[in-house]
């Protein structure tokens, strides 16, 4: 009887296990376990290396291939090759080569070329290679590769390459290539590529090639290529190229190319090349080209290269290498080095080599030669003077129009000296 219940034993436990042993051994380690099926298909409970249907294993080494369930209760020993198609569950944490479907993690998920699908870690998820589909950690979310779909991390979410989806983390969400689609992040999201989409952080918000979209920071806004879209930031919107779309930064708005759109800034709104659209600034609006639109400075309206529009500065309207033209309004200075085209106001002095137009100083005009009309305590035509100048004193050395001032000198009239009214037409 004894033997009989020997020989049933090994029939049933035995010889099965042996037989799985006698196939793989050969380029395996370890091996063992009982398996409920039929040619690898069914319930296993142990080490098998290939299964399909539900497994259950304490814990994994050197496993080949699961369609279905595999659930690990403890840390996993070594699986490079292991491609776990269906759901992958551990209570340490479940670990692959590729992972397609779900895999959940009371530690965390770990693969080591893909993880497709829906990913949930304790602590984190990691891939070496790309991460695809859910993904949810409650400390982080890494890939070595490419990360794509809905990663939520608490702390933060990480990609070697590009990101791609909605990326949400407590602390920051970073991309070593481009990082595109709703991007939010407690504290920074950062590109060293391309930043694309809706970005959003409690401090910073960066990128290293440009910035399209919605970008929004408590601080600062930062892209050392073009940014282009909604741009807001509690500090600063900063971008090493051009800047186009609508552009507020509490601090200053700054770009070291264009600056084209709605633009606006707490203290300056600054560009190395040209100035275009709506720029307000509580202190200067700035462009090292030409300022086009309408600008408005507490301060001052700056442009080396020229103003066009409607220029208005609280100490001056400026243009150093090309005239302004349009409307130009300053309490202080309106003045160009090259001309003034277009109606003029400034409180202290109106100047420019040649003024066409119409102008209006409480106190100066100063001009080489003047087309229009001239309202000024003082006019200082010392070139021509085309048309009409109203002050206290008009003076021109070539007057071909009316002088109306209580005192009036031309230099080339008949009388050159006369009060009230002087008048010369050749």
């Amino acid at each position: 009887m004894k033997r009989l219940k020997s020989t049933l034993f090994w029939l049933l436990f035995a010889l099965p296990t042996a037989a799985v042993a006698q196939e793989s051994l050969r380029d395996r380690p370890y091996i063992g376990s009982i398996d409920l099926g039929i040619s690898g298909v069914g319930a296993s409970f142990g080490n098998s290396i290939r299964w399909t249907g539900v497994r259950l294993n304490l814990r994994d080494r050197y496993v080949e291939d699961v369609n279905g369930v595999n659930l690990t209760l403890w840390k996993p020993i070594r699986n490079p090759d292991l491609e776990v198609n269906g759901i992958a569950a551990g209570l340490f944490y479940p670990e692959a080569a590729r992972i397609n479907g779900v895999a959940i993690g009371a530690g965390g998920v770990v693969a080591h070329e893909s993880l497709r699908g829906i990913s949930v870690g304790g602590l984190g998820v990691v891939s070496e290679g790309a991460i695809t589909g859910i993904s949810v950690s409650g400390v982080g979310l890494v890939a070595q590769g490419d990360l794509t779909g809905i990663n939520v991390a608490g702390v933060a979410t990480i990609a070697q390459g590009d990101m791609t989806g909605l990326n949400v983390a407590g602390v920051a969400t970073v991309a070593q290539g481009g990082l595109e689609g709703i991007n939010i992040a407690g504290v920074a999201t950062v590109a060293q590529g391309g930043l694309k989409g809706i970005n959003v952080a409690g401090v910073a918000t960066v990128a290293q090639g440009d910035m399209t979209g919605l970008n929004i920071a408590g601080m600062g806004t930062v892209a050392q290529g073009d940014m282009t879209g909604l741009n807001i930031a509690g500090i600063g919107t900063v971008a090493q190229g051009s800047m186009t779309g609508l552009n507020i930064a509490g601090i200053g708005t700054v770009a070291q190319g264009d600056l084209k759109g709605i633009n606006a800034a707490g203290i300056g709104v600054v560009a190395q090349g040209d100035l275009t659209g709506i720029n307000v600034s509580g202190i200067g609006a700035v462009a090292q080209g030409v300022v086009r639109g309408i600008s408005i400075g507490g301060i001052g309206v700056v442009g080396q290269n020229g103003i066009t529009g409607i220029a208005v500065g609280g100490a001056g309207v400026v243009a150093d290498k090309a005239p302004i033209r349009g409307v130009a309004a300053s309490l202080g200075r309106v003045e160009s080095r090259e001309a003034l085209h277009g109606i003029m106001v400034g409180g202290v002095r109106v100047k420019a080599p040649e003024t066409r137009g119409f102008t209006i100083s409480p106190a100066m005009l100063r001009t080489g030669e003047l087309h229009g009309v001239s309202i000024a305590a003082f006019n200082d035509i010392r070139g021509a003077q085309h048309g009409l100048s109203i002050g206290i004193y008009n003076s021109t050395r070539d007057l071909n129009g009316v002088q109306i001032g209580l005192l009036n000198h031309a230099a080339n009239a008949r009388f050159k000296w006369l009060p009230i009214l002087n008048a010369n037409f050749r």
